[in-house]
């Protein structure tokens, strides 16, 4: 008896195919929320450094 209990997918993998362009526009809207964070993380800590370095 075999104990191998893998059988083939019955439903086809072409649902794959129309979600690729969504996962390309959140990419871009990742994108550009890590970079607008990076920079207000920056602007954070300079913004600390000026105040701890004035006192």
């Amino acid at each position: 008896m075999d104990k191998n209990f893998a059988s083939p997918n019955p439903e086809p993998s072409s649902t794959t195919t129309p979600t690729t362009p969504i996962v390309q526009t959140n990419k871009k809207k990742t994108s550009y929320a890590m970079i607008i964070g990076g920079i207000g993380g920056v602007l954070v800590l300079l913004s600390i450094l000026v105040l701890i370095v004035q006192t």
